[in-house]
Order: structure tokens, then sequence, then C-alpha cells
């Protein structure tokens, strides 16, 4: 009996030990990653994204984008973005996102958005524009991670929308986990991708996430249908993971 009663008790203290393990979600790590940036039809250079996280997995992305090469001498601008988010058995919630516009390396415009709980609304700072507030509202180089993160932790993609300082727009997706083959300049051979097509009211959108990278996004592709404006990044070298 008492061998019994031990048993039992084990068993019960394993099953507890196991349940938080369980329920934990799996978390993007922090990273630094490098995208050769197309748009115009013109290559741009490289855009140099970085994740970094706290200890409660408060996680900021900061994207630097400024043209090289030959097209610098007639393209003049270049940007800095920061992202907060948190990472949380929850989901991956966006909180705000910064982006700073330079020309001649002088700031000529600053966007701001942010998440106010409080009022339920995601605030347009510099112009006092409001949007009601989204679960899965992202900016547009925050949702690629988004969708990773999703992927990472098998969670469907519902309700998704894409925010900027313009409007709020809620995603359609069309495929999803499309298994195809995905060239890069770092690889010799193309490699395996999960192709996500996705759109709203005014822009078409293409994701593909690399399962050799824990879903790391390979390539993004968005189309601004309203301005007939194509911007297109491609990983250029493997992600490197902290």
């Amino acid at each position: 009996m008492k061998l019994a009663t031990t048993f039992k008790a084990t068993v019960f203290t394993l099953s507890l030990t196991l349940i938080p393990a369980l329920a934990q979600a799996q978390s993007i790590p922090p990273f630094n990653a490098d995208f050769a940036v197309n748009a115009f039809g013109f290559n741009l250079g490289l855009a140099h994204q970085k994740m970094t996280c706290d200890k409660e997995l408060n996680c900021t992305i900061e994207s630097i984008a400024k043209p090289k090469g030959w097209i610098s001498n007639f393209v003049d601008e270049s940007s800095v973005e920061s992202i907060a988010l948190q990472q949380s058995d929850e989901g991956f919630q966006w909180l705000s996102y910064q982006k700073t516009t330079l020309k001649n390396d002088k700031v000529a415009k600053i966007e701001t958005l942010k998440l106010d709980s409080d009022e339920e609304r995601i605030e347009y700072v510099e112009k006092q524009r409001f949007w009601p507030q989204q679960d899965n509202a992202y900016d547009a180089s925050s949702l690629a991670y988004a969708i990773q993160y999703w992927k990472l932790n098998n969670k469907p993609l519902e309700d998704f929308y894409l925010q900027d300082s313009k409007l709020q727009q809620k995603l359609t997706f069309n495929t999803i986990d499309q298994a195809v083959k995905l060239e890069l300049p770092f690889q010799k051979k193309d490699v395996n991708a999960l192709r996500y097509d996705f759109s709203s009211e005014q822009a078409n959108i293409q994701l593909w996430l690399l399962p050799d990278y824990d879903y790391f996004p390979g390539k993004i592709r968005i189309e601004n249908t309203e301005e007939d404006r194509v911007i297109v990044l491609t990983l250029a070298k493997p992600p490197q993971f902290q």
C-alpha cells in the first residue's frame, strides 16, 4: 500500500512538472540578420535587422537600411526602424513602432505608432490618428517574425492586421505552409521553404520561411497595389542567433 501511494505521488508530481513545460511557448531567440533590398526594380543594398530581448522577453527589433554603391547617387533616403514587442505563452505582442527617415543623413520625418492598452487603441503619435487595438496587428517589418512565431508554436493564423501610419488593414491568407524551393545568395542549391501568400485592400504579400533555420524569414515581397510599388527583402547570409 505504501509503495502504491508513493508511486501515485511521484506520477502526480511529474505531471505537475510537465504541465508548464507543455504550455510554454517557443520564443524567437535574439538574432542578427542582413537582407538584400530591392525596390523600384533596383538593388538598394542591405538592411541590417537585429533583435535583442531581456529576461522577460521584452524585445526590440532594430532595422537600418541605407543605399550603397552607385544607386546611392540617385537615392539619398535611408531609414532606421525600432519595434518593441513582447513574447509570451499567449502570443507575440506588438507594442510600438518608430521609423526615422533620413535624407542626406539629416532627419526628414519621424513616424511613431504605439499601442495604448488602456484606451484599447493604436495611436499615430505625430498626427494624433487612432485605430482600434487588434491582438495581431503588426507593421510590415515585424509581420514576418510574428508569422515565424506562430509557425514555431503551431498557432492558427487568424485575424492578422497590417498596421502603418496611414491605415489598418485586415489580412486574408490565401496560401499557408506551401512547401517550395527558394533561391538564396548564400546557398549553392535552392533550399526548402514554406510559402505564405496574403493580401489586404491595398497590399499583396508573399513570405518564405526557412524550416532549417527555425522558420526564420528567407524572403518577403510586399506590393502596394495603390501606389504600384514593390519592395523585396531577401536573406543575404545565414542569420546569427544568440
